[in-house]
């Protein structure tokens, strides 16, 4: 197994009969250790006679996870016999990642990318952003994932890129257009438009999106051609705001909403108030509660850092608290 270069070697793993104890010493940065946390995972065991007349089991083992403390930190190992050999270390990290999620990828695509980066024993982000949206994406390592919900509650801020006068499936880029019409509204109409959504309001959330309904998401029954009956859902609407011209049918727009929100709604029903139909073209996230984008790292930037460097990134779990 390697971190860092580093090699982690176990000498030896004997269970003596009759007394289901172990031993397990591993060898860490020219350091053993006694490993006293040792979950041993037995697939099957053979007896073998050793020179001191006693009988020991020598057990073919099926997994080990070994947790080891160096340096002040602490360190977990999996090994699993159907691996063949020892494949993964993992750190304990504890903290919020602010990252700057990129184009055309999930958010649990970035999610287990920073994970590797980081070697992190677990990890998880709070609000999913869709792979043709970009942004603000909070990551949570180790005791900082049992905040996650008050940033799952937390409202956000998002730019919103319009398509004026053409509708899709999907109510954004990734669907099959619909319908197109000309663009002859103004900048001042679209002003009028925008000015009565805040505030709360109702929505019906889209058939593409992650709702379950019976146990099964909606996009999955949207992508059969099925189109169901779905409950509206109390929103609240801060911000509605243009935020410049409109430049070959395109308009920029920023929001600032409730949990729950869907950006991609609010574009068809702005295209629908304007009389030209509109879809979501791309979208941005600024804001999630009082974390900011302004404080984000990309992908990028820290896979070209050390491990050290990478660590001053991450902000302590109770931070969560406070926004």
């Amino acid at each position: 197994l390697f971190r860092a270069n580093r090699p982690l070697h176990i000498a030896h793993l004997l269970f003596e009969v009759g007394k289901g104890t172990g031993s397990l010493v591993v060898f860490f940065d020219g350091v053993a250790f006694d490993v006293a946390e040792v979950d041993v995972f037995v697939r099957a065991s053979q007896s073998i006679p050793l020179r001191n007349s006693h009988t020991v089991f020598r057990h073919r083992i099926a997994g080990l996870v070994v947790h080891i403390t160096h340096l002040g930190r602490d360190f977990i190992f999996r090994w699993f016999a159907s691996a063949k050999r020892i494949l993964v270390c993992l750190l304990f990290v504890s903290g919020i990642l602010l990252l700057d999620k990129p184009l055309g990828i999930s958010s649990n695509h970035a999610l287990q990318a920073a994970r590797r980066l980081y070697n992190a024993a677990r990890a998880g982000h709070a609000g999913t952003l869709d792979p043709l949206a970009s942004g603000l994406l909070p990551i949570l390592f180790g005791d900082a994932t049992r905040y996650s919900d008050y940033l799952l509650g937390a409202d956000k801020t998002y730019h919103a890129h319009l398509q004026l006068g053409v509708t899709t499936t999907t109510g954004d880029a990734e669907g099959e257009v619909v319908s197109q019409h000309a663009v002859h509204c103004t900048e001042e109409e679209i002003d009028a438009v925008l000015a009565p959504m805040i505030g709360e309001q109702q929505q019906i959330p889209p058939m593409h999106s992650a709702i379950k309904v019976s146990g099964r998401p909606l996009y999955q029954l949207a992508r059969q051609g099925e189109v169901i009956e779905r409950a509206p859902r109390r929103i609240h609407l801060y911000v509605v705001r243009r935020l410049g011209p409109i430049v070959d049918g395109r308009v920029w727009i920023e929001i600032g909403c409730s949990k729950g929100t869907y950006v991609r709604t609010l574009a068809q029903d702005i295209g629908a108030a304007l009389g030209c139909g509109a879809h979501l073209q791309a979208l941005r996230r600024l804001e999630v509660g009082d974390l900011r984008l302004a404080d984000a790292v990309t992908l990028e930037a820290l896979e070209g850092e050390a491990i050290e460097a990478r660590r001053q990134h991450l902000a302590p779990a109770d931070a969560l608290l406070q926004s």
